[in-house]
């Protein structure tokens, strides 16, 4: 046998056959941005499982300073307040402080607009908590929306003032 005989043997022994297959469709711009969009979506999930287990869960030890205010015709809550980690081994483990802000009447989880831990470097500026005593905390971050203006009502003002004067 020769050698080209002996490859031709080869080829037809494990040749794929020939097998037509036609083009791939291409996706619309839509679906290949459903596609995208869905898998932008399990990703976030599976980072909000991640971050859920990782958070850790804390128990209200103590308010320090909560004041009360009226801004834009609504009232509104600022609080410091300390807790402790939930699972923390020891009863005298560490202490966290924390500035929240919530809008009253607390109905539900959507009512609280900010909770954060602050720091001792913390030195927000705050019109409705201004001269308040003892001193609110409030974060430098500024990411808290009530107090940001000079538009503070106050319940014992002449309630013929609206923010309209402003």
């Amino acid at each position: 046998m020769s050698a080209s005989s002996i490859m031709d043997a080869y080829l037809d022994a494990f040749a794929a056959p020939d097998v037509v297959r036609p083009p791939k469709k291409k996706k619309s711009p839509e679906e290949r941005k459903a596609i995208r969009e869905e898998r932008i979506m399990q990703s976030e999930r599976a980072s909000l499982d991640i971050t859920e287990q990782t958070t850790p869960r804390f128990v209200l030890d103590e308010i320090t300073v909560k004041c009360l205010f009226y801004e834009f015709g609504g009232p509104c809550y600022h609080y410091n307040f300390t807790a402790k980690p939930e699972n923390h081994p020891s009863a005298g483990g560490s202490v966290n402080h924390f500035f929240a802000e919530i809008n009253v009447p607390l109905k539900s989880e959507n009512d609280v607009l900010l909770c954060c831990i602050v720091g001792e470097k913390d030195a927000g500026h705050c019109h409705a908590c201004k001269g308040y005593r003892p001193m609110m905390v409030h974060p430098s971050s500024r990411a808290y929306g009530g107090g940001n203006t000079s538009c503070i009502d106050y319940p014992d003002e002449d309630s013929s003032s609206s923010d309209s004067d402003y």
